[in-house]
């Protein structure tokens, strides 16, 4: 039980250190924003490759946001020894991606948005927070639903639907802070 007590302690202290991360999510937001328009104004021929490339700024925009909004997207713990192979786990779904949309372009976006989102859950396990655990699923299956419903908007409807998800993620990730900040001064 000691363990147990001592690894939800580190999953609490690390989440109120990085402040949840929320560079990361906040730059996830200004991504699928940008998606969203140029969804808009891109085929989906052109948005494709757009948003395959551009995906590689969202990190280092996590980096650039991490400071105003008191995030240490880097920050060190025992636990983000998962975050490798978590990513790894992410970064598996382009080839299905990339497959996927040389039958059928329109496919694109729900890759992107699900197989961008795998990683979520274990990065909830490592901060010890629900939301995380929300965005992965609720983002899974209304960007499914979205796909299947509007099958001639998905390049529009999905990036919104993932930046709504994003900007919902943020305020539950501000709340999980305040709550574990609340509960170690308790302490």
């Amino acid at each position: 039980m000691e363990f147990l007590q001592q690894l939800a302690k580190e999953k609490k202290d690390f989440l109120i250190r990085a402040n949840g991360g929320i560079g990361l999510p906040a730059a996830g937001t200004v991504y699928w924003v940008a998606l969203a328009i140029a969804g808009t104004k891109l085929t989906p021929q052109q948005w494709y490759p757009v948003a395959a490339a551009a995906s590689g700024l969202i990190f280092p925009l996590g980096i650039l946001l991490a400071r105003p909004l008191k995030s240490d997207v880097l920050a060190k713990s025992p636990l983000t020894s998962l975050m490798l192979p978590a990513l790894i786990g992410m970064l598996m779904f382009w080839p299905l991606a990339i497959a996927g949309a040389s039958i059928d372009v329109s496919f694109f976006p729900l890759a992107l948005a699900v197989g961008m989102g795998m990683h979520w859950p274990v990065v909830g396990w490592m901060y010890g927070g629900k939301i995380f655990l929300f965005h992965g699923i609720a983002r899974a299956v209304g960007c499914t639903f979205l796909w299947f419903a509007f099958p001639d908007e998905r390049f529009v409807w999905i990036p919104i639907y993932v930046a709504v998800i994003y900007f919902v993620t943020i305020l539950g990730i501000r709340r999980e802070v305040k709550i574990a900040i609340a509960e170690t001064s308790q302490q």
